[in-house]
């Protein structure tokens, strides 16, 4: 039989990862984390989050973020009358 300190509970999985609950939670509605219920309460394998961390250290670009943003930064007109710059 497995070890109780090898199901983390959201609130544990949030404090380990540094994110908030609600995005674990998010995590595991869209499936990139497993959990198990007991009563209403979602416990989650430690093992489980090892590829969320590592994503977590290793972040790709954004879901939906188009290849255009990220880019270099906007300029704005120096001369202080919103047009062009000349």
């Amino acid at each position: 039989m497995e070890k109780q300190r090898d199901w983390l509970t959201v609130a544990e999985v949030a404090a380990e990862l540094r994110v908030s609950p609600g995005r674990v939670r998010q995590w595991i509605t869209s499936g990139d984390l497993r959990s198990q219920k007991s009563g209403s309460t979602h416990l989650i394998h430690r093992s489980g989050i090892d590829p969320l961390r590592e994503r977590k250290t290793n972040p790709g670009p954004a879901k939906g973020t188009p290849p255009s943003q990220g880019g270099r930064p906007r300029t704005r007109p120096t001369d202080g009358r919103g047009g062009e710059e000349q």
